[in-house]
């Protein structure tokens, strides 16, 4: 500073003026950040801006974290510190919280498919789902859980994986538990099979299933029902059964398992299973076994041949004008089943039966049928064993079905069977021969011809009778042969017997079930020159144990 006076004097001093910057910045922090991570991570990169004025130029911003950083999940405290160049400071803070939005993955196995446990109805599974997340601590639940006893038929499993920001996921598969029927089958007795009444029946049959599975079984005998004794171990079921009345008795086999499948078997050998059953005590016809049906005796389908089976009995009851008993016949390939229902007349005539009655066709409606048969092994017979049947409708007259269509219903049948028999049986009072007389007895009434007669019963076991004539003093040879041809038993070798009716009783309790031939050889010791030439003649019997 100078000072001056009127004259111009002067005269100076000086000194300083210092300006301080006391004035602090202003800072100015963002509002809390809120984020997601990022993806496939735990955290997430956030950049932020903070900002500050001041009064001087110079200002500098620092913030910790960083913007830019990566944030962990969770909640962090941003502080920030604005510096100017005179060193006043001025902070703000914030937070940035890093929320887990990213849901897990989680994969399902594929569907499974698998057998109930052994003697269960359910199946334990067990499966191990997987999950992934972008942080840790993800779990997994299933229901139904793993280890489960899953029943018969198809479950949705249904897991969720959860992580530790209850994020969740989810998936699904099928679990099928399944328990296949057992598969029945009958092994015997074959179709058509003779049996006497009162004579056990042995049946026998098999079955598979899935290993471990439990079962019981029944034998269906027409109506009549037998618990069947099963073997698991080896897939065997049995059962024996006594009838108590003749008759034609269609078989079935069901299998159930633990589960309540159940498989039924109605054939055997690929015939429909059938028994005859017959009387002993009374004369009648019966018959079991198959024919090949010829070309044209299905009329729906006359194209059609193939086997078909049958077994009947056929018999009048003491002091009945109306015969009893049953006919089944079976032509699968048509899927026609004859069953009879009631029987009009029968008519036995050496060698030949023959009767007439109403039945069903796949047991339905009403059809008239006469069938008719040849005892191969009665004199006249000609050793074959043949057999027809007509099925026709009884309104309309129309045949359904005849394996000799076209011929007279008197003509004697010309279809041999293909395997089976027909036994014609005499009565028991004496309606074939009127006489019974013991080994070599003689009689007053002597018959004019040598006669070999059907044995008596038949089938028998273990013992029948066998009927014969002499006509004049004679030798006489009765044997006995397997269908070998194998002598089996001797009765008489050569034996001198005088004329008359003759009968004799054969005990094959020695030998074993199975068709036999007896065959009587005779001439005469008189030397009558009408029966020089001899006599032999061969019949069948069956022995059945």
């Amino acid at each position: 500073s100078v000072a001056t006076d009127a004259a111009g004097n002067k005269d100076s001093c000086s000194f300083t003026v210092t300006i301080n910057d006391t004035e602090p910045p202003k800072i100015t922090c963002p509002a809390n950040v809120v984020q997601s991570t990022d993806p496939g991570q735990c955290s997430a990169v956030v950049s932020f801006t903070v900002t500050a004025t001041d009064n001087c130029p110079g200002v500098t911003v620092v913030s910790t974290p960083a913007s830019g950083s990566t944030f962990p999940k969770g909640t962090t405290t941003v502080k920030s510190i604005a510096t100017d160049a005179a060193g006043n400071k001025d902070s703000c803070s914030f937070t940035v919280t890093i929320n887990d939005t990213e849901p897990p993955k989680i994969a399902c196995p594929g569907d499974i498919v698998k057998l109930t446990d052994p003697a269960k109805c359910t199946a334990v599974v067990n499966f191990v789902p997987t999950a992934s997340d972008n942080c840790p601590g993800v779990t997994i639940t299933c229901l139904p859980a793993s280890g489960t006893a899953f029943p018969i038929g198809t479950t949705t499993v249904n897991c969720t994986a959860k992580d530790a920001a209850d994020n969740t996921a989810s998936c699904s598969f099928k679990v099928t538990v399944s328990n296949p029927p057992p598969v029945a089958a009958i092994t015997g007795p074959a179709s058509g099979s003779i049996f006497a009444v009162g004579t056990p029946v042995a049946f026998t049959g098999t079955f598979t299933d899935n290993a471990g599975d439990v079962h019981t079984a029944t034998w269906m005998l027409d109506t009549i029902t037998v618990n069947g004794v099963v073997n698991e171990g080896t897939g065997a079921v049995s059962a024996a059964y006594t009838f108590a009345s003749a008759g034609v008795y269609n078989v079935k086999l069901i299998v159930s398992d633990l589960c309540g499948n159940s498989s039924t078997a109605s054939t055997v050998g690929g015939f429909t299973a059938m028994v005859v059953v017959y009387d002993p005590n009374a004369g009648f016809v019966t018959g079991g076994g198959w024919i090949t049906s010829p070309t044209g005796a299905y009329t729906a389908n006359p194209s059609l041949t193939g086997k078909a089976n049958f077994g009947f009995v056929s018999k009048y009851k003491k002091g009945q004008s109306i015969p009893t008993g049953e006919t089944e016949f079976q032509f699968q390939l048509a899927s026609f089943n004859f069953h009879s229902t009631s029987y009009d007349w029968l008519v036995i005539a050496g060698a030949k039966a023959q009767y007439k009655g109403s039945g069903t066709i796949n047991n339905a409606g009403d059809y008239g049928f006469l069938l008719t048969a040849i005892d191969g092994q009665v004199s006249g017979g000609g050793d074959i064993d043949k057999f027809r049947i007509k099925v026709y409708n009884k309104a309309t007259s129309a045949i359904v079905y005849d394996n000799q269509l076209g011929a007279a219903d008197s003509s004697a049948p010309t279809t041999a069977l293909g395997g089976g028999s027909i036994v014609i049986h005499p009565n028991g009072s004496g309606a074939v021969m009127a006489r019974a007389v013991g080994e070599n007895a003689e009689n007053s009434d002597i018959p004019s011809t040598y006669t070999l007669e059907q044995n008596y019963p038949n089938p028998f076991n273990p013992t029948t009778r066998i009927e014969y004539a002499l006509p004049v003093n004679s030798t006489v040879s009765l044997r006995v042969y397997n269908m070998l041809g194998q002598l089996v038993a001797t009765l008489f070798d050569a034996e001198p017997q005088s004329a008359g009716y003759k009968e004799v009783e054969f005990d094959a309790s020695s030998l074993p079930s199975g068709l036999y031939f007896y065959q009587l050889s005779a001439k005469s010791v008189d030397g009558i020159e009408t029966q020089d030439l001899g006599f032999n003649q061969v019949r069948k019997m069956l022995l059945v144990k």
